[in-house]
């Protein structure tokens, strides 16, 4: 079955960053035959408050589509048509990342069940709830729960970030940096 990729985009900092961005991936999405939901959303006036708000897109998406989809951070590039997602059928999937965050977090397969809706919500309320970090520290602080509450896991091939299906982006916009710069700040005081 054909996945289709969403995505949102806002810019922000003054630039138009995202917006081409956007542009970017709807483009490579028709380029492949790749049905899409790229779309302009402002969740907030800075990166952080827009990557706070991925899975509450992606809740919105969950219930507009009614059907797996899959998400791919809107800066990130689709080089070759998915073929390995239409294969999925599990709750979720995502790219396994050595390290403390154990799987990435620009690109997921979101399958359309009772546990997919439960580990959405409950990843809105975490990234809304003090002390969260991003998106990216919210899944991974929920999604072991959600695997021992019968969560079907499943994972998508290092190629959906590092190539050659899609390639993870890497924005420095200057929020961006700036949050990133001030976390490094608190995480270094002791």
């Amino acid at each position: 079955m054909p996945i289709p990729i969403v995505s949102f985009y806002s810019d922000v900092d003054g630039s138009d960053y995202y917006s081409s961005c956007g542009r970017r991936l709807v483009a490579q999405c028709e380029s492949l035959g790749v049905e899409h939901h790229v779309v302009e959303r402002r969740y907030g006036g800075d990166w952080i408050a827009n990557v706070k708000a991925k899975p509450t897109f992606l809740r919105e998406m969950f219930d507009t589509l009614g059907t797996p989809f899959l998400w791919v951070d809107v800066d990130c590039d689709v080089l070759q048509y998915p073929t390995a997602a239409e294969a999925l059928s599990g709750d979720w999937a995502c790219v396994q990342n050595p390290g403390r965050l154990f799987v990435c977090d620009c690109v997921h397969y979101v399958g359309h069940s009772e546990r997919t809706r439960t580990l959405l919500d409950t990843w809105i309320a975490t990234c809304a709830a003090p002390g969260t970090a991003g998106s990216h520290s919210g899944f991974c602080r929920i999604l072991p729960a959600a695997v021992d509450d019968g969560l079907r896991l499943e994972y998508l091939p290092q190629s959906y970030v590092h190539g050659p299906t899609i390639r993870i982006g890497l924005a420095d916009t200057p929020s961006k940096l700036d949050y990133l710069a001030e976390m490094t700040c608190r995480s270094s005081v002791t």
